[in-house]
């Protein structure tokens, strides 16, 4: 079963010492991203992220590595959400997940993370590294070519270590939100993409409606790499009608920071948002019975009568590693034949002989069923709650 919806969104003022942002929600996986809003001082920074908890996160502002590293006061926006599938009041659907890598650009090109949800048209998308595994302090996320199945991404240090190895996987969280403009709850949003615009200069995101007290939280990222200089996307300031952006170069190598236009992504809220997780609802994760079983989209009764050692059930959506302890496909693919599954619904168990059949797309070939083979099953839904397999998407 999906968690229940949270988000929260803040604005604070942060330097180079790291800060600890405590929830006030209640998440079981949440996802953090950043934006440095303004350019009081005038060196290379990002606002760079780690150790998200439950129940807390942690950031600072990181320079170059040609800087000084010491930097001043500066206004860093964030959002934070529950990871899953979801949708808002009006329709407008999402995702949030994270993914592991260690892709960086100039290295060996971009790698691809394919959407859980099928979107009629490209998302807007913002990725945030949530991790420090690598004690690499400059280090961002770039994107490129986003279409309604997919976007292509990489970690991005700056260029003094642009073909250095980065050995260790980092967590990048991101979001994918159809374009949109409204309520969010209470709450007035809108989630855009620039033109291929936004360069080195000021460019003014002017919003498609004014926010209340006149003030915003703008959180944004660079959605495309026309330029090969490592970049990042930052604000030089807001109001309730604009957030003024521009894409800063490092100076390492050296001093010139002309950069052509790229198109860059963004989320905008109420300063004051409150509530954002009133009214959102979890979009099912659809699983597929094959050899006759038919397809189900939506979570509801599967009555799994008959089910024979040939048929397959196949999870559209990736179960993925957890470190915390929980069952995965990983886990799944070192078990045994005779290993067992126990699902309850409504205190009766039902038990699932399997063994692990073709691994792509993560299909489980079941050798049978137990106790009580006609027993309607809200499959998916009930493996979640009761195995604690996690599917993430």
């Amino acid at each position: 079963m999906q968690n229940q919806f949270e988000a929260t969104v803040g604005s604070v003022t942060a330097d180079h010492n790291i800060q600890t942002i405590n929830f006030t929600e209640s998440y079981t996986n949440p996802v953090v991203f950043a934006f440095l809003s303004t350019t009081n001082g005038p060196d290379t920074a990002v606002a760079r992220v780690r150790n998200v908890t439950s129940t807390s996160f942690q950031f600072n502002l990181e320079e170059a590595d040609n800087m000084d590293g010491i930097h001043t006061t500066e206004t860093i926006n964030y959002i934070v959400m529950e990871a899953g599938k979801w949708q808002l009041p009006d329709g407008t659907l999402f995702e949030v997940g994270t993914f592991d890598t260690n892709q960086v650009t100039r290295d060996s090109g971009f790698e691809t993370l394919s959407f859980n949800h099928d979107f009629s048209v490209a998302p807007v998308v913002l990725t945030n590294i949530q991790t420090d595994a690598n004690n690499v302090g400059y280090f961002k996320t770039r994107q490129r070519d986003t279409t309604q199945d997919e976007v292509r991404f990489a970690l991005e240090p700056d260029e003094s270590a642009q073909n250095a190895d980065v050995v260790n996987q980092e967590t990048v969280g991101y979001i994918a939100i159809e374009e949109t403009t409204g309520s969010w709850g209470s709450t007035l949003f809108e989630a855009g993409i620039t033109s291929d615009s936004v360069r080195d200069s000021t460019f003014s995101v002017i919003y498609d409606q004014v926010y209340n007290g006149g003030s915003s939280v703008f959180i944004g990222t660079l959605a495309s790499y026309d330029g090969p200089n490592a970049a990042a996307l930052r604000g030089r300031g807001s109001s309730g009608t604009s957030q003024d952006i521009f894409v800063e170069e490092d100076t390492v190598n050296d001093a010139e920071v002309n950069h052509t236009t790229e198109e860059a992504t963004y989320l905008v809220f109420d300063e004051d948002s409150t509530d954002l997780g009133i009214g959102v609802t979890a979009i099912p994760h659809s699983i597929q019975v094959s050899n006759g079983g038919g397809t189900l989209t939506n979570f509801g009764n599967v009555t799994l009568n008959n089910f024979s050692t040939s048929q397959v059930l196949e999870l559209e959506d990736v179960i993925d590693t957890d470190s915390s302890g929980t069952l995965t496909l990983d886990d799944l693919k070192n078990l045994e034949s005779s290993g067992e599954l126990q699902v309850t619904d409504d205190g009766t168990d039902v038990v699932l002989d399997f063994s692990v059949g073709a691994q792509t797309g993560g299909v489980i070939t079941l050798e049978g069923l137990s106790v009580s083979a006609t027993q309607p099953i809200d499959t998916v839904d009930d493996l979640a709650a009761q195995i604690q397999v996690v599917i993430t998407p």
